[in-house]
């Protein structure tokens, strides 16, 4: 009896570190996840990416309701181009998948998307140093730290990053 007595325990011990130690796995992701706060770009509604950024920067009522105007302008020059570049995409990789594609009309697709690409940048800029105006110094910073990490996020087309691709042995993304 006493034998699996003890037995008993050392089962009772190692299910209850066990579990300790689940609970803490549990735990430590949960603040990790909100330590870090992701910028997400096409997956967060526009009034969640609004909350967001005036959260992040720590706008005050004022600032807040200059924020949100911009933003307004921002999204009725920015949300048409985003749409165009969508249905530009889709066209340029229909046109790859026939069977002869048109280089010329492939070309003029790709020159459309930079010419896109081109007024969402210039806006984009007009509304990020407008946004400068408004935010102290603490709160540009973080305004740069904020679009710095939504810039390292918009490759359109991610290529695998290996060595010796090519036969050049050089990464085939740092041209």
């Amino acid at each position: 009896m006493e034998k699996r007595t003890k037995i008993y325990i050392w089962l009772i011990i190692v299910l209850l570190v066990t579990n300790l130690a689940t609970i803490a796995s549990v735990l430590y992701h949960i603040y990790a996840e909100k330590a870090v706060t992701p910028v997400q770009k096409s997956e967060m509604p526009s009034e969640q990416r609004t909350r967001f950024l005036v959260d992040q920067l720590n706008l005050d009522m004022q600032q807040a309701d200059q924020f949100r105007e911009m933003n307004r302008t921002f999204n009725r020059t920015a949300n048409p181009i985003t749409r165009n570049l969508e249905n530009l995409r889709l066209q340029i990789l229909e046109e790859m998948a026939q069977a002869n594609p048109d280089t010329a009309k492939l070309k003029t697709i790709a020159r459309e998307i930079g010419d896109l690409h081109t007024e969402l940048k210039n806006a984009t800029v007009e509304f990020y140093i407008r946004m400068k105006t408004i935010c102290s110094e603490e709160q540009q910073t973080k305004l740069y730290q904020i679009f710095h990490s939504m810039l390292n996020q918009e490759e359109d087309v991610k290529l695998p990053r290996g060595r010796h691709q090519g036969g050049r042995g050089r990464n085939i993304n740092n041209h």
